[in-house]
């Protein structure tokens, strides 16, 4: 349910022009780096929650690791769900999610611009705040090994096949903005060489979301099984 969401939440942020690299969730993942007598030796990373079975046995999931090649990087976590209710067409949830965000401010602004993460932490905060008790369905996606994105007709997300109403009432409220330091990045492993992406010219930030929803009780109406996973996460 919080993988259909960040689609939702993704999908209000889609148009900011700072922002080249995107994913909806993210998991953890173990990727092996290297075998030795002792064993595997494996590296902690971010990758889009939404990766396919192929990209999963191949170790090719779309990773999210700040590159100097990007202008700006975002994704979401999970940071659980809790029910609030059944109403009177479904069933009410709320969810904390965090947003996090790097910035590579030269490619965005020309120069090392200290002040860029405060502008651009306003803007995403508009943008995901807007349309309160809002209606949304969900977006069309594409993954490839070069990335993730929604698909678009000329900048408009494109909406799911089927169509009809995923989530209603949908309101997003800011709960905090924590600490700007590398502690945002302390679940992953870093190497050296990605870690110095932390530092001048570039910038980070993480908001944390709280996002009040309700299903519709016809959503779960209709329920296909099969034997075949369509993602490994």
């Amino acid at each position: 349910m919080t993988k259909e969401l960040s689609l939702i939440l993704l999908q209000k942020i889609n148009d900011a022009p700072y922002l080249d690299r995107k994913s909806g969730l993210v998991q953890t993942f173990d990727k092996v780096m290297e075998m030795t007598d002792a064993g595997a030796i494996t590296k902690r990373i971010p990758v889009t929650a939404f990766a396919t079975l192929a990209q999963c046995n191949n170790q090719r999931m779309t990773h999210m690791i700040p590159d100097s090649s990007y202008k700006g990087m975002v994704y979401f976590e999970d940071y659980g769900t809790r029910p609030t209710g059944p109403d009177r067409s479904g069933y009410s949830y709320s969810s904390n999610i965090r947003l996090v965000c790097w910035l590579n401010t030269n490619r965005i602004s020309g120069s090392a611009d200290m002040l860029l993460s405060a502008v651009i932490i306003n803007d995403l905060i508009k943008k995901l705040t807007a349309n309160k008790l809002g209606n949304y369905s969900l977006p069309r996606y594409l993954i490839t090994d070069a990335g993730f994105q929604l698909i678009t007709d000329d900048g408009i997300p494109l909406l799911s096949e089927g169509g009809g109403v995923q989530f209603t009432k949908l309101n997003v409220t800011v709960t905090a903005i924590p600490v700007q330091d590398n502690r945002i990045f302390s679940k992953y492993d870093y190497s050296e060489k990605e870690t110095q992406y932390l530092m001048s010219p570039f910038e980070y930030f993480a908001i944390d979301l709280s996002v009040n929803y309700s299903i519709p009780a016809a959503c779960g109406n209709d329920i296909t099984v099969t034997e075949t996973p369509a993602t490994c996460l």
